[in-house]
């Protein structure tokens, strides 16, 4: 690899951020759409389809959140790498990561028996139900490893301050899933009509795709990319590394998932009709999920921002560009929150035109506290994401297992006996609000990046 214009540690930092920074933003974004194309399809069949695919969607996405933070790590790593000139160290991230990407697949598969208890513990076993919720299931986690290699290449490009491949190949996906959500759930062009599983089947095939032309790029283009592709093995220490700290990271965007699941089942209790608040509370995740990958772009480019000028020892540099992400993340993402609010109306009969007035209000519900809030979602996010890239992956699991493990699964269980699925929403945004405060005291604070160099 050679170590050339370095645009991200060289001239304005503004600029570099912003223009490293939006691309992967637009990226992460369509990203989003991935569930919001499948419920906009999926909310066209029975009463029902809404819940079984957000119910299990949710499970698959901790795999994903899991890998997603190993691929955090090893950006942040490659990031500080490259932004120290260490062609070797480069190298050898890279490696880990694409030898991590086969173990997460092989332990998807592992899993799927597991994951089908949480199916089972939301709807009626055996129901029509439960039966697409566990298609849905089995087809991603069988297919999950697809995501992973396509997470794997995306993060090597990002670790050079790359950003075309991974807006490629995600804007590529998600054309690719439309189609194939189009042809597979409805049996359109002689495709097979295959319901909920079809929506599993498409997403699978469209990840599986970029990930193939990701790697592809990688492996012929190695000398335009770093060089950065092989098979033998990494080394023990730099595999040990890698993941060690990807299950920091892991382990704290697990708490906020396994949360969300926590506190839907609390809204549940006592509920009229708990079929009709997730088929809503499903459809307001996705609407919800456009704003929020929107942010985690912005916390992605500003892992590397940080990285490279944390390993190049410009640590002053590396606080304002993410100061720079985290404003853009809310200015960015609060637009499209407040324009999700207004057409929410249009945005639901859009998704799910059969479901019912409980759905609808249930969703609405979810929406006004969630929608408000996401300025500090936003914040947090970036911010966590920012330290990564500083190396720094203790702090932010210790703010989100304080907030998501302790204080709201108890906060959401009182306001819920109180004032229904208002109060668990609530107490939802609540936790937001407050993870996101801490997170801006520690980094204005005595904390500050700049003084992160020494032990980064």
């Amino acid at each position: 690899m050679t170590i050339d214009h370095r645009p991200l540690i060289e001239g304005s930092v503004v600029r570099a951020t912003l223009r490293f920074g939006a691309p992967l933003a637009a990226a992460l974004t369509l990203h989003g759409l991935f569930n919001f194309v499948d419920i906009a399809f999926v909310g066209r069949l029975d009463a029902g389809a809404i819940a079984a695919v957000s119910i299990a969607g949710v499970v698959v996405m901790i795999p994903m959140l899991l890998f997603d933070a190993v691929s955090g790590a090893a950006v942040a790593a490659l990031a500080r790498a490259y932004g120290a000139g260490d062609d070797d160290a480069f190298r050898d991230v890279a490696r880990a990561l694409w030898w991590s990407a086969g173990l997460a697949g092989f332990l998807c598969l592992a899993a799927v028996g597991p994951a089908r208890l949480v199916i089972d513990g939301y709807f009626e076993p055996g129901s029509a139900v439960a039966r697409a919720g566990r298609d849905y299931l089995d087809i991603m986690m069988c297919g999950a490893a697809g995501m992973f290699f396509l997470m794997s290449a995306s993060a090597v490009f990002r670790g050079r301050g790359r950003s075309f491949w991974p807006v490629t190949l995600l804007v590529g996906a998600n054309l690719l899933n439309v189609l194939l959500n189009w042809m597979l759930i409805f049996g359109e062009w002689g495709a097979p009509r295959l319901e909920v599983a079809g929506a599993a089947h498409a997403t699978v095939a469209s990840r599986g795709a970029a990930a193939l032309l990701g790697v592809g790029v990688l492996w012929f283009g190695a000398s335009r990319t770093g060089g950065s592709f092989g098979w033998s093995p990494p080394t023990r220490r730099e595999f040990a590394r890698l993941l060690g700290s990807g299950m920091l990271v892991a382990l704290q965007l697990s708490v906020r998932v396994i949360a969300s699941l926590v506190v839907i089942r609390i809204a549940c209790l006592g509920h009229r009709d708990a079929v009709a608040l997730m088929d809503g509370v499903g459809v307001a995740n996705r609407l919800e999920m456009i704003p929020v990958f929107l942010a985690l772009g912005w916390g992605a480019a500003a892992t590397t921002v940080v990285g490279q000028n944390m390993g190049a020892g410009r640590g002053d540099r590396a606080l304002r560009g993410l100061i720079v992400a985290v404003v853009a993340a809310i200015l960015t993402g609060g637009a499209v929150a407040l324009g999700l609010w207004v057409f929410r109306d249009r945005c639901f009969d859009v998704m799910a035109p059969e479901a019912s007035a409980v759905a609808r209000e249930e969703a609405f519900r979810y929406l006004g506290w969630s929608l408000a809030t996401f300025p500090f979602v936003a914040a947090g996010a970036v911010v966590a994401r920012g330290l990564n890239g500083a190396g720094r992956f203790g702090l932010p699991l210790a703010v989100d297992a304080s907030a998501y493990a302790v204080v709201l699964p108890l906060a959401a269980w009182i306001a819920a006996r109180t004032s229904g699925s208002e109060g668990a929403w609530a107490a939802y945004a609540a936790t937001h609000v407050g993870a996101a405060v801490v997170y801006l005291i520690v980094l204005f604070g005595g904390n500050r990046l700049g003084k992160l160099q020494e032990n980064p």
